[in-house]
C-alpha cells in the first residue's frame, strides 16, 4: 500500500486496572517491591516451543538458591496441570501461578519483573512490549525472523544444523518426539 512504519516497536495500552490486578497477584503471593522476580512461560501452542518440565523445575530452583529470585510460572487455564506439575517438582519456595491473565494484566505483570524465560511464544512479544529484559528459547523456529527486538533480550538455539527446522509443523500433541537428534523431547 505504500505506507512506511515509523518503527517496528510494539505498543500495548496497559491501565491502571490492569497494574492494580498484577499488584494484587504479586501482594497475595507475598512478593514484595525489592524481591527479584522473574516470571516464566514454559508452555506454547506448538509442542515443540515448550520447555521441559523438570528443566523448568531446575531453572527455578536454581533462581531462587542464587539470588532469592521469586519465580511465576504463567500460562492457560489449559496448561494449569502441566505448571502444577513443574510446581510440585521445586523444593521450596515453590513458584506461584498466574493462570489465564488478560494481555494487559500479563503486560502489567511483566513491567514488574526483573527477567522473562520462555520459548517461542506469544508472551515472548509481550515481554518485549513491557520492555522486560528475556532470555528465549528457540529451537524449531529461525530466530532472525521472530525474535525480540532490542538490546535486552538474549535467545539461545540449539547447535544444531537442523535448526531452524520446518518438518514438525503440525499441531499434534509430541508430534515432535518424531526429531531424529532428540533435541526437543521434554
Amino acid at each position: 500500500l505504500g505506507g512506511r512504519a515509523d518503527s517496528r516497536r510494539m505498543e500495548l495500552d496497559v491501565g491502571e486496572a490492569d497494574r492494580a490486578h498484577a499488584a494484587a497477584i504479586l501482594q497475595a503471593l507475598g512478593v514484595t517491591e525489592t524481591d527479584p522476580l522473574v516470571v516464566i512461560h514454559a508452555g506454547a501452542n506448538r509442542p515443540q516451543n515448550r520447555m521441559a518440565p523438570d528443566r523448568v523445575a531446575r531453572i527455578c530452583a536454581e533462581l531462587w538458591r542464587r539470588h532469592r529470585a521469586m519465580v511465576v510460572l504463567i500460562g492457560v487455564a489449559a496448561e494449569r496441570d502441566r505448571l502444577e506439575g513443574i510446581r510440585l517438582q521445586v523444593p521450596d519456595p515453590k513458584p506461584a501461578l498466574a493462570v489465564d491473565l488478560s494481555l494487559k494484566q500479563l503486560a502489567a505483570l511483566l513491567e514488574r519483573c526483573d527477567l522473562f524465560l520462555s520459548g517461542d511464544s506469544g508472551p515472548l512479544r509481550i515481554a518485549e512490549i513491557a520492555g522486560t529484559p528475556s532470555v528465549s528459547l528457540f529451537g524449531s523456529a529461525n530466530p532472525a525472523n521472530t525474535r525480540p527486538l532490542g538490546n535486552s533480550h538474549i535467545v539461545l538455539t540449539p547447535p544444531l544444523t537442523c535448526c531452524p527446522c520446518y518438518e514438525f509443523t503440525v499441531q499434534a500433541e509430541r508430534a515432535f518426539e518424531r526429531c531424529p537428534t532428540g533435541a526437543f523431547a521434554g
